[in-house]
Formats: C-alpha cells, structure tokens, sequence
C-alpha cells in the first residue's frame, strides 16, 4: 500500500500552512502593538499622576521602546 498523500491533501495542508504562517505574524504583530501601547499608556498616567520627574520622561519612554 502506498503511503504517500494524495495531491488534493498536500495541497491542503501547504495551504492551511500559509494559512496559519500569516496569522501567526499577524498575532505577533498586534502583540507587539500592544504591548507599545501599553507601555506608553504607562508613562502617560505616570507623568499625569505627576510620579515622574520632568528629567525621567524621554528616559522612560526609551526605555519602553528598548524593551
């Protein structure tokens, strides 16, 4: 018997793989936003709450980018 994948299967499965490899850096992506922007909101209601010297804000928001 042979073992080998009929063409319509591996088709499918290359396509459900470029599929899945998209959403993947789709989610990485977002994630990556997301964390951006919840470091900047961060420092936002930091420096609103007044925690933050005016010297540590552009060393702050660097190190929110850095990280």
């Amino acid at each position: 018997m042979d073992s080998s994948l009929r063409p319509a299967t591996r088709q499918a499965l290359q396509t459900f793989r470029a599929r899945r490899r998209t959403l993947l850096a789709w989610r990485a992506l977002l994630c990556f936003a997301l964390i951006v922007l919840a470091a900047a909101l961060f420092t936002a209601l930091l420096d609103r709450a007044r925690f933050m010297p005016e010297a540590l804000r552009p060393w702050t928001m660097l190190a929110a980018y850095a990280g």
